[in-house]
């Protein structure tokens, strides 16, 4: 019985040496789940694996949304798209495919900008979208206009 406290104690002190905090966290559960189900060793790992990557995954979203340092009322749901002309409607559906960040446009809507935001948080990509960047795009052009 002493052996399998070292043991465990060892294996947390090398998880959290590691920096694997969800792993840390849950690898007794997932161990007893492992032998419930009679999992091999391959997918007890892959699951402990999967684990430490979603945790981390929305650990990163939430670190880049607070780093863009967005007011939490702009979102697209608050976004009124009637105000618009029907072609920066279709524009804008056209910048919320996540394509802008390969041509690296920019818009000049505080309210789209802060939507790209998002989006960009939350496909891991580091926002492009800059204050009072100029912008070529007749999207950026029109909503400048009208917001």
């Amino acid at each position: 019985m002493n052996r399998a406290v070292d043991v465990k104690a060892e294996l947390t002190q090398s998880l959290k040496y590691l920096h694997l905090p969800t792993v840390r966290q849950c690898y007794e559960e997932v161990a007893r789940q492992a032998e419930r189900e009679s999992l091999s060793y391959e997918r007890y790992l892959h699951e402990l694996v999967q684990r430490e990557c979603e945790e981390r995954q929305e650990n990163r979203i939430t670190k880049m949304l607070r780093e863009s340092q967005l007011p939490l009322d702009k979102s697209l749901e608050a976004f009124d798209s009637k105000r618009l002309p029907s072609k920066a409607v279709r524009q804008m559906r056209s910048l919320l495919d996540g394509g802008f960040l390969e041509r690296t446009e920019t818009s000049s809507c505080s309210e789209i900008r802060a939507a790209a935001r998002r989006i960009c948080c939350r496909q891991s990509a580091r926002s492009r979208l800059e204050e009072g960047t100029a912008c070529s795009s007749s999207l950026a052009k029109c909503l400048y206009r009208n917001c």
